[in-house]
């Protein structure tokens, strides 16, 4: 089930379920939320000449900003039959809430040509979108769970958090003055609590096909836009900042009968995370001039924060 960000509700299997192809799921349960839209760029040119050494000419951009993401919410599975799959990529069961990424930051290009006359040029990349948050996921079975090919773990149960969208880059070029800033990275959405309760047994056959799956993560930070200055006079250019990382959530994982068995390479038994998002990367600032340059980089943004697992 995907469900676009919107609640799904309890999902309940009791019967024996068989799946032959490659990407073929056991039970798949989701939440998605949505991506925002991309901000828009700005290009603006200007030019003059001068008369009798009077005369200038100015350009202004702006990016525009990304959007923010949609919200995943709770996912439950309830299964008590049996779950065989076969093909590569084919999960037992796969319990997934995806909080939507935000959108990237529109760029800014801004360029005064003059010819002995006074020319500015001014451009503010757009500001990348927030990501958004995962739901909380539920998963607790009590059937017998084979998988048989490649790439295809008895059980995943995630809660994953969306990621912030990147600043925007800016590109200044004047006759006589340059300011450009870059757009500012969007901050990375949190990944819920996850909670999975087993009591049965787990066995994969193919490389890497662990047994079960349980984790909270964190969104990552979107990086800070660039910057690339070129003028006569005084050109100044600032880097946007990277934002900070999403954090995890608590993950619980329950068992009192559980059996697993793992047969292929790179085939953990059991994985259990909770995994805070890394915070983004300050975006660069590069400037040439003949008079003076000033030119800062954007801040880096702090990594989110794991929680608890047991």
């Amino acid at each position: 089930t995907v469900n676009n960000g919107k609640k799904v509700g309890s999902v309940v299997t009791q019967n024996s379920i068989l799946t032959i192809d490659d990407g073929s799921i056991g039970i798949l349960a989701q939440s998605i939320g949505g991506g925002g839209g991309n901000g828009g760029f700005a290009v603006t040119l200007s030019g003059s000449g001068s008369f009798e050494g009077a005369g200038g000419s100015a350009s202004v951009s702006i990016g525009g900003s990304g959007a923010t993401g949609g919200i995943g919410k709770h996912v439950e599975v309830n299964n008590y039959g049996n779950i065989t799959t076969y093909g590569k990529q084919a999960a037992g069961i796969l319990a997934q809430s995806i909080g939507g990424g935000g959108g990237n930051g529109g760029f800014s290009v801004a360029g005064t040509f003059t010819t002995g006359a006074l020319g500015a040029s001014v451009a503010v990349g757009g500001s990348g979108g927030t990501g958004q948050t995962a739901g909380s996921v539920t998963v607790t079975s009590t059937g017998n769970i084979e998988t048989h090919g490649d790439q295809s773990v008895g059980i995943l149960a995630q809660s994953v958090g969306g990621g912030g969208g990147n600043g925007g880059f800016v590109g200044t070029f004047g006759a006589i003055a340059n300011l450009g800033i870059g757009g500012g990275g969007g901050a990375a959405g949190a990944g819920k609590a996850v909670d999975a309760t087993y009591n049965g047994s787990v066995e994969t056959f193919k490389e890497r096909s662990a047994g079960i799956i349980v984790q909270s993560i964190g969104g990552g930070g979107g990086n800070g836009g660039g910057v690339i200055g070129v003028g006569l006079g005084l050109t100044v250019g600032i880097g946007g900042s990277g934002a900070g990382g999403g954090a995890a959530g608590k993950v619980v994982y329950n068992s009192t009968t559980t059996n697993i068995t793992t047969h292929g390479a790179d085939s953990a038994g059991l994985i259990i995370q909770s995994i805070g998002g890394g915070g983004g990367n300050g975006g660069f600032s590069f400037n040439g001039a003949i008079a003076a340059t000033i030119g800062i980089g954007g801040k880096g943004g702090a990594a989110g924060e794991a929680e608890t697992v047991r």
